[in-house]
């Protein structure tokens, strides 16, 4: 406990001096105040270190990946300019892994042509490769934009990301970088249908039950849409995967009796497995056992 609060001292005092890099956010004061608090933990060479804009930030990275060592440098509204501006403190620790995923809020917010930004993108690689060369960097495409949402900026801007997106695969190809197509996979699969998703209000700090909330509701929207032209890879993966149909049941069942342990069941025939019981529950819930699969085969991917 004491620890955590000289942290937070630390960071309190850092926000008051700390400087402004050349970063789109419309939060002047937020910028460096999650720049410093980030910068109180240090990169090791054990690290694996996301850097990015706010799709970064709002990533759980260390809890989606418990047993590695994943550090979040992702900062709401910044630009390839500003990582750049940040990236000494990164690559002074010698990571094991940077995964880059930046030039969105430049192409929307402003005019730069994809090829001067790239210029900048690979200045930033370079100092990567310069002052810490064993680091594997891995460039992330950029994502689709839902252009309705808001016209004023969005519009027209998703040609602009995919030209980019072509400029990045590209680039990775020439410096022998893993390039991950993020965008291809989300235009192809049409998990989502269109207009579902909605950014959540950038509060200057992260709303938990919100996300939560939000990640339900855009993974059982994704499943009605898209649970029909799956259904062939959702069976293909329950067959290779002997655990998925009885783990789907078992969380169906669970949810149906408001998660208490299994323990404490009402019916006790599900409790013993009996055959009758397995199969009439398999049928009544059905519809949650898909769900409960279609999570595991997004999981898996």
């Amino acid at each position: 406990m004491k620890k955590l609060l000289l942290l937070l001292l630390a960071a309190a005092a850092a926000t008051s001096v700390a400087a402004q890099p050349d970063t789109l956010t419309v939060n002047k004061d937020y910028y460096p105040q999650k720049r410093n608090v980030e910068e109180l933990v240090p990169v090791t060479r054990k690290n694996i270190v996301m850097l990015g804009n706010s799709l970064t930030e709002r990533g759980f990275w260390s809890e989606y990946f418990q047993t590695e060592r994943v550090l979040n440098r992702g900062i709401g509204g910044d630009c390839i300019s500003g990582m750049i501006h940040r990236i000494g403190p990164i690559v002074e620790g010698q990571p094991r892994a940077i995964f880059i995923m930046g030039g969105a809020n430049d192409l929307v917010f402003s005019k730069i042509s994809g090829e001067k930004l790239l210029e900048q993108y690979e200045r930033l690689l370079g100092v990567i490769a310069r002052e810490s060369p064993r680091t594997k960097v891995y460039i992330q495409s950029l994502l689709p934009l839902n252009e309705a949402m808001n016209e004023k900026f969005f519009k027209g801007k998703n040609a602009r990301i995919a030209a980019f997106n072509a400029l990045l695969r590209d680039m990775a190809a020439r410096r022998g970088l893993t390039y991950i197509d993020i965008w291809s996979d989300m235009q192809r699969d049409g998990i989502l249908p269109e207009g579902t998703y909605h950014p959540l209000p950038n509060a200057g700090q992260i709303d938990f039950e919100a996300v939560k909330a939000q990640h339900a509701e855009l993974l059982g929207a994704a499943y009605a849409h898209a649970r029909e032209h799956m259904a062939d890879e959702i069976d293909a993966f329950a067959d290779s995967h002997p655990w998925a149909r009885d783990y789907a049941l078992f969380r169906a069942i669970k949810e149906h009796f408001d998660l208490v342990s299994w323990m404490e069941w009402p019916d006790e025939d599900i409790r013993l497995r009996k055959p009758e019981a397995v199969a009439r529950y398999s049928e009544e819930l059905k519809g949650r056992v898909g769900y409960s699969l279609f999570e595991q085969v997004l999981f898996f991917r």
